[in-house]
């Protein structure tokens, strides 16, 4: 779990066009984080295009289960209700659930009301949950969450749509702008980035039987190997392995996901390339211990120190109209 600097802190940005504007401060898409200021407080909160959900830690429960004291070391992480708006019936309200990662994941939260800091003098009251439960297969402390996908019947209002009703944007749309081996970026609310030049278009798919989300068709998946002097990568270099169709494999983009599913030949091809690399070798120089097949479950491991040898994996998506992306 990561968290937030104070020094990072940037709040919402209302602008004359029914947008709200919110740093990314992170280095998306890996940290797609951003920080919601609640009745005064600033919640760091992951945004998730693949959740509907919008729930914060409740710091009652997190130093309950933590420790007094754990949310002044997690920056960021909890909120505590206000005396404008307690929260002392929280064990008699109405539970929601909510799994994540194939089931692995489970949140229990309940429905809170407080105001969120627009920018300047300008508030909203939004409606967002507080968890009171908590259970992670792989032992990892709870994430608030700030989920932009479609809203459904069953489920609380998401924040998309609370903003549309209280008239803060316009539109249930949204852009998150991420730069190229840059830090920093930006979310969007209320606009999908449709007059920027370097928007790419994408075909929206839906598949029968599934909750409404963000499936796109991808092409071919390729690999392109980092350039490395000595023991340092320091970047890309233009040869590429040739691309392997997918004929038009439909994926679910999800901003709030830590995984990224490829095609088995191209999981092989990247598993060999680090075996054989020198520059992955262990510190005795010997090939391949970066990298080892775990005796407790199927899955491969790495070493961290490994990581930056792997090469970039690349993607090719079709727009509408046939531009590529």
């Amino acid at each position: 779990m990561m968290y937030l600097f104070a020094t990072l802190l940037s709040t919402a940005v209302l602008a004359w066009s029914h947008e709200l504007s919110f740093p990314l401060p992170g280095r998306p898409p890996a940290d797609n984080r951003v920080v919601l200021v609640l009745d005064g407080q600033p919640i760091s909160l992951l945004a998730d295009s693949g959740s509907a959900r919008f729930f914060v830690v409740y710091g009652g429960w997190f130093e309950r289960q933590y420790g007094r004291g754990s949310c002044r070391r997690h920056n960021m992480t909890c909120y505590f209700c206000p005396v404008e708006a307690p929260c002392d019936d929280i064990e008699q309200r109405e539970r929601f659930g909510v799994r994540y990662g194939g089931g692995s994941i489970f949140y229990q939260y309940v429905q809170h009301t407080g105001s969120l800091d627009l920018g300047g003098q300008s508030t909203v009251q939004v409606t967002f949950g507080l968890i009171v439960d908590h259970d992670d297969a792989n032992g990892f402390a709870p994430d608030g969450v700030l989920g932009l996908s479609f809203g459904r019947p069953g489920i609380p209002k998401t924040f998309l749509q609370q903003l549309k009703g209280s008239k803060v944007i316009h539109t249930l749309a949204y852009s998150l702008d991420f730069r190229q081996d840059q830090g920093g970026g930006k979310l969007v609310l209320g606009d999908s980035g449709s007059q920027s030049k370097y928007t790419v278009h994408l075909p929206f798919t839906r598949l029968p039987g599934a909750h409404p989300k963000l499936f796109v068709p991808v092409t071919s998946v390729r690999i392109a190997k980092k350039l490395v002097s000595g023991r340092k990568a320091i970047g890309r270099v233009s040869e590429k392995v040739a691309p392997i169709s997918l004929n038009h494999t439909v994926v679910f983009m999800d901003t709030g996901n830590a995984y990224l599913g490829m095609p088995r030949a191209t999981f092989d091809i990247l598993v060999e390339d680090l075996k054989a690399s020198p520059n992955a070798a262990s510190p005795a120089g010997v090939l391949g211990e970066g990298l080892w097949r775990s005796a407790e479950e199927p899955v491969w491991k790495i070493r961290p120190g490994h990581v930056k040898f792997l090469p970039t994996i690349i993607y090719s998506l079709v727009g509408v109209a046939g531009r590529d992306c």
